[in-house]
């Protein structure tokens, strides 16, 4: 076959790779060749072995896609290869780290133990183990994939990924708890995922916002009210709905926003407009709720992550803080115990 033959294959196969959402996976020594010659040319990545992707489509990808696209492919590869851990988090959906696009995670068995590769973990799971199917992608359970995750994670990630099984609607927290303590019997860390599974609340709406209030946690203030609704005061049959609301310990109340990226790179959540025009709406927004006369502390994921400015600025909007809230929080986190305790301010 003559190379202008050989490439139109590649096309072809690329376009029918890329309508089912995956990279092109292939072991054809032929095939190989050529994409090798066009790596070699910057016209096609590699994410793993024997997977290519062309780069045009490779770039217009999200970093989330990008690693569906290569498991999708890797699957092809390894029709018994089920996916667990990270992989598996991304299959269902659930929050992931950057850790978990970066490397795949495979289950497998004592028996059948296999040694990692480049670009490859093997865990070893119990042979009994169920395994699904999601889009396209074998993988450990749902219950599995979240107790491996949450028992292995620190307790902001944990809680960014038990909010979002709560509001997917796959679990429900007493069943989790009980799965957990079952599956996880003899591992470590599972006394850490029930805990932090207890913190958790289906209505906090993203990641940015659930590692927002496990630092909160961690710092001892006082666990504010979700996603509360106010009557937009030129609209009153229309609401505006904000991420955090505090009562204070002087009766007052306040709003806390958090500024995540996501609403103004991911198109999904655009509804069609730009990012300058979402960020105009936000601006509209926050200055009618000002009608209300409730400050409003808007903080990003920098400030969350940098604990010393992330408490000075919560403190100087007056959210109710205790030291011995904190203490405690610590004190758990580093017992056998499964509690869960925080405080809060409500009118009465």
């Amino acid at each position: 076959m003559g190379s202008r033959h050989r490439i139109a294959e590649l096309e072809r196969l690329f376009a029918h790779a890329e309508r089912q959402r995956c990279c092109l996976a292939t072991v054809d020594p032929r095939l190989r060749d050529a994409l090798r010659r066009l790596a070699a040319r910057d016209e096609v990545v590699r994410p793993a072995r024997s997977v290519y992707a062309r780069r045009s489509c490779w770039e217009s990808l999200s970093t989330r896609d990008r690693a569906q696209f290569t498991l999708r492919a890797l699957q092809k590869l390894h029709p018994d290869w089920v996916f667990c851990f990270g992989s598996a988090v991304l299959a269902y959906d659930l929050p992931a780290s950057f850790a978990s696009t970066r490397q795949v995670h495979v289950a497998t068995t004592r028996a059948c133990r296999a040694r990692a590769t480049r670009g490859v973990r093997f865990h070893v799971m119990p042979d009994d183990e169920d395994v699904c199917v999601v889009e396209g992608i074998r993988v450990t359970s749902f219950e599995r994939t979240l107790l491996d995750c949450m028992r292995t994670a620190g307790f902001k990630r944990a809680l960014a990924l038990a909010d979002a099984a709560l509001r997917s609607g796959r679990a429900v927290r007493g069943r989790l708890e009980a799965s957990f303590l079952e599956k996880g019997s003899r591992q470590t860390g599972v006394r850490h995922a029930v805990r932090t599974l207890r913190y958790a609340d289906a209505r906090s709406e993203s990641a940015g916002e659930s590692v927002a209030r496990a630092a909160m946690i961690e710092q001892g203030f006082a666990l504010p009210d979700l996603q509360v609704s106010f009557k937009r005061p030129l609209d009153e049959g229309r609401t505006y709905r904000v991420d955090f609301l505090w009562m204070r310990e002087d009766g007052l109340r306040v709003i806390g926003e958090f500024d995540g990226r996501a609403k103004y790179e991911d198109a999904s959540l655009r509804g069609g407009r730009d990012a300058l025009r979402v960020l105009e709406d936000e601006r509209r927004r926050e200055s009618r709720l000002t009608a209300y006369g409730i400050p409003i502390v808007r903080f990003s994921y920098r400030d969350v992550m940098n604990a010393t400015h992330f408490a000075r600025l919560l403190k100087r909007f007056g959210v109710p803080w205790r030291r011995e809230a904190a203490d405690e929080h610590g004190r758990l986190s580093r017992s056998r115990s499964t509690s869960a305790k925080t405080f809060c301010f409500v009118p009465f």
